[in-house]
């Protein structure tokens, strides 16, 4: 039997309010809605016409079949009532150079500003570098994405630069704001305890 100091320490995809779970068919019930939703789709820059539940179940199955290999999906819950309320995910990753790429969308307007993003973020962030050993988590958000920006930035992402005018929405052209944050920038937020 191993010595039980040795073990590594697994911490489960939850810190008590929010849990981040796998993705399971029937989700695309009501994802699609979130995807169909002007002010939720134009935030994330999601697919800017009419998503059908066709459509929406091949998004899910996809996300699903990825195994883990080049994404991870997972479902937002809110613990309160086990409510799905968004999704989350490290896309795009990158064995080698040790990266990925960060989304986050909560698509339930009434979940919105309660802060389970934030918690969503943090988990996931913990999975990227602690369970998954990357080496840098990058995201992309849309200039006029105001709550985005401000929860990236208080939650220890540098802005790495900008592809200007990258945007079309309502007959204007919006910057891209790049964003990252490294291991070293993680591991120093958990011992300050942010």
């Amino acid at each position: 039997m191993p010595d039980a100091q040795k073990l590594p320490v697994f911490r489960p995809l939850h810190d008590g309010t929010v849990v981040l779970r796998a993705l399971e068919p029937a989700d695309a019930d009501v994802t699609v809605a979130w995807r169909n939703d002007p002010e939720v789709r134009d935030q994330i820059l999601s697919f800017r016409f009419p998503v059908s539940h066709v459509m929406e179940a091949d998004f899910v199955n996809r996300a699903i079949a990825g195994n883990g290999i080049q994404q991870c999906v997972a479902g937002v819950v809110d613990m309160s009532d086990d409510a799905l309320c968004g999704i989350v995910y490290l896309r795009d990753i990158d064995w080698i150079s040790r990266n990925a790429a960060f989304g986050l969308m909560i698509g339930r307007r009434d979940r919105q500003r309660r802060g389970l993003g934030r918690r969503a973020l943090r988990l996931m962030l913990h999975h990227g570098f602690d369970v998954l050993n990357m080496e840098r988590i990058y995201l992309y958000v849309v200039e006029y994405n105001f709550p985005a920006r401000r929860l990236y930035e208080t939650s220890g992402f540098a802005y790495e630069g900008a592809l200007r005018k990258h945007v079309a929405l309502g007959g204007e052209r919006f910057d891209l704001l790049a964003m990252g944050m490294l291991r070293a920038e993680f591991d120093g937020l958990a011992i300050s305890g942010k």
